[in-house]
């Protein structure tokens, strides 16, 4: 993929001059000649680095590097200072304000395209390096089998979930959803016919719940769902919904399947654990009932 270069100088000549320099090299090249300008290309246009002036009118180039680097989408683009001012102050201020390089005029067109090279192959490794960690943490709090969010990152969310309504005294609503004999399918027809009904069961849950609400596996074969701005009556009606559709399901080999089900509504007297504990015991009610039930708690 093509990289681009953002060049910011008040000077057109100068912008021509490192422009002509680096167009050979094949970059995306775009140009600025104030601070406000900068601001406005890096917005609109995916920059890989920017070679900014420093005497620039209105904003000079440290105060242009200070608003890219306090904004989160900016804050990654290497900056190279490209400018006459020479003295110690000016290149260590250069250095404080998020600067990864400090380049002055007049320069060698070799030295520009090394260091332009060098910051450019270090984004770029960067850049790979987050994008393998962020792949690595979404492997982490997925489930391999369904899919589906798995314990860790349901509990992430959901404690957020939890200080939040009980911070603004909004409702929020958890469910509990267990298979019925599971370990009987499993030995009946082997693990391979369960794992087939635990994905379709997730893919059922998943294509019920509402984008704001959180679907997940809870471990083994217990699935737990989180209602933001849900009451316990509009989720016990999700829940009953969902207990009718698994139970008129016809899963491939094992004829029919059922579910059990134990509603609950966060309380301001509540924490994350006693709310998960009271909808642990609907859900364990609702199996002394005699399973394939739904119970409120």
């Amino acid at each position: 993929m093509k990289q681009n270069v953002l060049i910011v100088d008040d000077t057109s000549k100068n912008i021509q001059l490192v422009a002509s320099i680096l167009k050979p090299l094949g970059y995306g090249l775009y140009f600025a000649t104030s601070g406000q300008e900068a601001l406005d290309a890096v917005a609109k246009n995916k920059i890989d680095l920017i070679l900014l002036d420093v005497m620039m009118p209105d904003m000079d180039g440290f105060e242009t590097a200070k608003k890219l680097k306090s904004d989160a989408n900016t804050k990654s683009i290497p900056i190279i200072f490209l400018t006459a001012k020479t003295d110690e102050e000016s290149v260590s201020a250069g250095f404080e304000v998020g600067g990864v390089d400090y380049i002055t005029k007049p320069f060698h067109n070799s030295e520009l395209i090394a260091r332009a090279k060098t910051h450019l192959h270090i984004a770029d490794m960067a850049k790979q390096l987050q994008d393998q960690a962020n792949a690595m943490q979404e492997l982490a709090n997925t489930d391999p089998l369904t899919a589906m969010p798995n314990r860790l990152k349901f509990n992430t969310i959901f404690e957020h979930q939890v200080d939040l309504c009980l911070r603004y005294k909004k409702e929020l609503s958890l469910v509990f959803i267990d298979i019925d004999f599971f370990k009987k399918v499993n030995d009946t027809y082997g693990h391979k016919v369960g794992d087939a009904i635990l994905v379709e069961i997730s893919k059922m849950l998943t294509g019920c719940v509402r984008a704001s609400d959180l679907a997940a596996r809870w471990g083994g074969e217990e699935f737990v769902i989180v209602s933001p701005e849900t009451p316990i009556d509009a989720a016990y009606a999700m829940a009953e919904k969902l207990r009718k559709c698994i139970e008129e399901r016809s899963f491939d080999e094992v004829s029919q399947i059922t579910c059990s089900f134990g509603v609950t509504a966060l309380t301001q007297k509540d924490d994350a654990h006693s709310f998960l504990t009271r909808a642990d015991n609907a859900l364990y009610a609702a199996k002394e009932a005699g399973r394939n039930c739904v119970i409120k708690h």
